[in-house]
């Protein structure tokens, strides 16, 4: 935070993708708090306005780079469902592509974030050292790192390895919390507070629980229901080719996401769809590319998105003003990058 502002944005996008890695949307909790506490409203007039430009760049900023998150990580929900309805791809042959968009969307943004505000000398200095975030990308890497090694050890799958890692890395990270208390009083204490928090935060996620078992069965109930050589003849009789029909595909998600319809549900129908249609050939790569660049655009676009609505809190503005006036610029540049990318890649046929 104490970085000049183009440092300042990468920086704040990179942190929120490690934290995103981490601790999914609660990261948005961490980086919003603390963008809050460092920003000084100041008693002037001009002192105000340049502190509102401060926190809407840094969560705008935080915002992008959690979503960014979305496009490669194993930890979220994102992959786990584009990967489990594209069964002949698999994560670690997607993740070196996923990374690469992932550092695209980044600096996108930052191109879009200095060119969005002129520059001006305000006396930032140059910032402490940047090796203070070497533990922190460390730890991120840990964790994949732990599972990949549990998968190929078991022969379980890499999502189902990391569902075994999480618990045990976060209980192990606790136990370092404690460690100066010896060790038999850090496991007392881990116990305790094992016991005291986990009912109270079960609790309290119920209805995100309820929502991604009700959402992806709903999706996976509905795939037999759609009979594909009617969408077939449907999409041919509209001449829509490879591309055209990612480029559908992508602004289905958009749209169903501003009337409340989960991406779980509409991205589990059309992948079940276009899998049953072997006659418009879309390599996996180019499935699991646009699906997962679509979702991480919606999670900072639309009003009924948790994330959206966690940042939209800490800037004090509603969710909607948030995703379209703050973040609407960058989500249609990125949108029209990928489908400009799709028609040179599959053409127009």
């Amino acid at each position: 935070m104490d970085q000049p502002p183009g440092r300042r944005y990468l920086l704040m996008s990179v942190g929120a993708q490690l934290f995103g890695v981490m601790l999914n949307v609660g990261s948005l909790n961490v980086l919003g708090n603390m963008v809050r506490r460092g920003i000084k409203p100041g008693l002037t007039e001009e002192a105000q306005r340049i502190a509102g430009i401060r926190l809407k760049r840094m969560l705008t900023a935080t915002l992008r780079g959690f979503s960014s998150a979305l496009i490669w990580t194993p930890t979220s929900v994102t992959m786990l469902l584009v990967l489990s309805g594209i069964p002949e791809l698999t994560w670690e042959e997607y993740a070196p592509l996923g990374l690469l968009w992932s550092a695209l969307f980044i600096l996108l943004g930052a191109v879009l974030d200095r060119f969005s505000y002129p520059r001006r000398n305000l006396g930032y200095g140059q910032g402490g050292s940047l090796r203070r975030l070497i533990p922190l990308v460390a730890l991120v890497a840990l964790f994949p790192i732990i599972a990949f090694v549990v998968s190929r050890g078991t022969g379980f799958d890499l999502f189902a390895a990391l569902l075994i890692c999480a618990p045990v890395i976060g209980t192990t990270w606790i136990g370092l919390q404690y460690r100066r208390a010896g060790f038999w009083t850090a496991c007392r204490l881990v116990v305790r507070r094992l016991l005291r928090s986990f009912p109270r935060t079960f609790t309290g996620q119920r209805n995100e629980v309820t929502l991604f078992a009700s959402s992806g069965f709903i999706g996976v109930v509905l795939i037999p229901l759609i009979d594909p050589e009617h969408v077939s003849q449907w999409l041919n009789m509209l001449h829509i080719g490879g591309a055209g029909l990612m480029v559908l595909v992508s602004l289905l998600i958009l749209a169903f996401s501003f009337v409340g319809i989960s991406a779980i549900v509409t991205v589990t129908v059309l992948l079940g769809v276009i899998q049953n249609m072997p006659e418009i050939a879309i390599p996996p790569m180019v499935q699991a590319s646009v699906i997962a660049i679509t979702w991480s655009l919606f999670a900072g676009v639309s009003p009924f998105t948790a994330s959206l609505r966690f940042i939209s809190g800490y800037a004090g503005t509603e969710p909607l003003r948030f995703g379209i006036i703050w973040n609407g610029v960058f989500t249609v540049l990125v949108l029209s990058v990928m489908y400009a990318a799709l028609f040179l890649y599959l053409g127009a046929g």
